[in-house]
């Protein structure tokens, strides 16, 4: 793994219109995006043997019948095979997204992932918040990553995920900077 330098407001932009979009209240009429997306609820899917299975925070797939699973409690992401005729995500083996040789428990509450079919990739982000139980600062929450897939399994490539931070924006940034490392 290394740090990267890629393109981050793409992702970031990409975490935050999910965020706001999440938060809309209920009652509130919303306008489909440009690009023909939306959201509709449909019949809930079953999912088998995930880690931290009540905590997963996003999806994205680059070939039909697998994806990649997001959770907030990880420093890895998980592979999943999809079933679309039966509804049933079924997990895979972890991709540790970062080191972690001292074997403490180490999340980086990843939020979101995106995928990217033109470049083969995966995008995942933090929630770059402060821990909501004691108001500690975890350099890793500031985390973005860049995680190119196998062509032929749509699978990361564990020696290719970059990482960086978009903690220096954001602490450079009128709209941000007032917010960063302070609780919610």
């Amino acid at each position: 793994m290394r740090n990267g330098s890629f393109p981050l407001l793409p992702v970031f932009c990409a975490a935050l219109s999910g965020l706001l979009t999440s938060c809309a209240p209920a009652q509130r009429e919303t306008v489909p995006p440009p690009s023909g997306w939306s959201v509709t609820k449909s019949a809930s899917w079953t999912s088998r043997g995930f880690e931290e299975a009540l905590d997963l925070s996003g999806i994205a797939s680059l070939k039909p019948g697998s994806a990649v699973v997001v959770s907030d409690e990880l420093y890895s992401v998980q592979a999943c095979a999809l079933d679309p005729v039966n509804k049933i995500l079924t997990a895979g083996g972890l991709i540790p997204l970062v080191a972690n040789p001292s074997g403490k428990k180490l999340e980086l509450d990843l939020e979101g992932i995106a995928s990217d079919p033109e470049e083969n990739t995966f995008y995942m982000t933090g929630s770059h918040g402060v821990g909501k139980k004691n108001g500690n600062v975890q350099e890793m929450r500031y985390s973005v990553f860049r995680a190119p897939a196998d062509p032929a399994t749509g699978m990361i490539k564990p020696d290719s995920v970059e990482r960086a931070s978009l903690l220096p924006w954001l602490e450079k940034s009128a709209e941000f900077r007032d917010y960063v490392k302070k609780p919610l």
